[in-house]
């Protein structure tokens, strides 16, 4: 064998294995309602509060273990989130990007989502979060209780596609400089298709689609 036929063979082998990894790690973290893939970009569009709203999810460095989201809105910064894959589903750890505010703590709670989701399948979520802004301790706790609560057909800018329906209840309590500025609790539903994830949300105050997805 000559020394480049060995290299060919070498790097052959090296790219089957890399695809074979590649493969398991997607495969480790995606889910029907919720894939994974290196490079996937969902755009997002509609109005909250009356404002045209549009940013964009784009799935990088996807491992065994997880993956990072980094969602753009308008010219903002990029917000970056570190996700978490295991046998319970993805977990979501969001990274918050302000100069306004100073992050010394924050821990998310539950599933961001469980790997099989039919109706009737319900899960909890929440982030606990202290930081300083602007000289003011502030303290967040965020719960959201979820629920696949039917299957039927959701029309959006991209087509009419089958799905599952998911209501969220959010509850939020907030304290700054240890007094409490809690707001009440909020319902928003989501459409979830398969090989897609969320196509459609609609919130207290807006709706959300998905216009684009690669």
């Amino acid at each position: 064998m000559t020394a480049s036929s060995h290299l060919s063979r070498v790097l052959l082998t090296a790219g089957f294995m890399g695809t074979l990894l590649g493969s398991a790690a997607q495969a480790a973290c995606s889910s029907p309602y919720y894939p994974v893939r290196e490079g996937l970009t969902r755009t997002y569009r509609g109005t909250v509060e009356g404002r045209a709203i549009s940013y964009t999810e784009k799935i990088s460095g996807v491992s065994a273990r997880g993956f990072t989201v980094t969602t753009t809105v308008a010219d903002l910064p990029p917000a970056r989130a570190t996700v978490k894959c295991g046998p319970s589903g993805v977990i979501s750890s969001p990274s918050i990007s302000s100069p306004t505010i100073k992050v010394t703590s924050i821990k998310q709670t539950g599933v961001t989502q469980p790997p099989t989701l039919r109706v009737g399948t319900s899960w909890n979520s929440g982030l606990v979060l202290d930081a300083t802004s602007q000289g003011q301790k502030v303290h967040n706790e965020t719960s959201i209780a979820m629920k696949v609560v039917a299957a039927e057909r959701v029309t959006t800018r991209l087509g009419t596609f089958q799905a599952l329906k998911v209501t969220a209840r959010t509850t939020i309590r907030m304290a700054v400089n240890g007094q409490a500025m809690n707001q009440p609790a909020s319902q928003s539903t989501s459409w979830l298709v398969k090989d897609m994830g969320m196509v459609k949300s609609v919130l207290p105050n807006g709706t959300i689609e998905l216009v684009s997805f690669k």
